[in-house]
């Protein structure tokens, strides 16, 4: 299951500025979906790494 973390801060003497700082995926764990069939094994169906994914916000309330 992928991890992520949020990270927000309210900057400005009235507090109208917000700094958002986000991470998902920070440990790049690989995704996988199984096939499940009556009375078999589960097979692998798809498997892929979506990365790490980074972003940071600026927002400003008038």
């Amino acid at each position: 299951m992928p991890v992520w973390t949020t990270t927000r801060k309210s900057i400005g003497e009235d507090q109208r500025t917000t700094i958002d700082f986000r991470i998902n995926n920070i440990l790049n764990d690989v995704m996988e979906i199984n096939y499940q069939a009556f009375e078999t094994e589960d097979k692998p169906f798809t498997r892929f790494t979506p990365g790490t994914a980074i972003s940071l916000s600026v927002n400003h309330k008038f």
